[in-house]
């Protein structure tokens, strides 16, 4: 079941999908603010509608966080001085066809070996924002993380890209 353009707390919901074994609310707010949301509509559920409802009966909680984030450094060219050559190298040979066109590393994907389990857990990637210069250095995340430990490890990867050009 899947109910869409919804509002709790104040705050926007895209949307709330009820499947068998799963409930998924996707919002604009951190992963907490949604837990929040999904947890006040269980128990809107338990006391309004009688469903039966009782918080230890979620087993785990799963997360996707979406940030979008501008940093002062190209962030991915600078990344790998590997990835950088093959970039050089790219462009040296597609410059002879489409002169200018200059190839960078545009995104990042960290993933788990698909072979450890049935279905697959969100990838962790970085990847120039759509519709924006490399220049501008904007930035979109995915991560199956908390909202704020996604903002930590991205604030830290900033911090180690920085720390490996010094």
């Amino acid at each position: 079941m899947r109910f869409e353009s919804g509002k709790a707390n104040g705050l926007l919901i895209d949307s709330l999908i009820v499947y068998n074994g799963a409930l998924v609310v996707d919002t604009l707010a951190s992963t907490n603010e949604s837990k929040a949301i999904l947890l006040d509509l269980l128990e809107w559920g338990r006391t309004g509608l009688g469903i039966s409802y009782e918080e230890r009966l979620i087993r785990r909680w799963g997360n996707i966080s979406h940030i979008i984030f501008k940093t002062d450094i190209p962030l991915l060219a600078l990344y790998s001085s590997p990835l950088q050559k093959l970039a050089a190298k790219t462009s040296a040979v597609t410059e002879e066809i489409f002169e200018g066109l200059k190839y960078a590393p545009n995104q990042i994907w960290i993933g788990h070996d698909p072979a450890a389990r049935k279905n697959a857990i969100a990838s962790l990637f970085i990847a120039h924002r759509v519709n924006t210069s490399y220049s501008e250095n904007e930035f979109f995340s995915e991560a199956p993380l908390p909202t704020h430990l996604h903002i930590q490890f991205l604030r830290e990867f900033e911090q180690d890209v920085k720390d490996s050009i010094r």
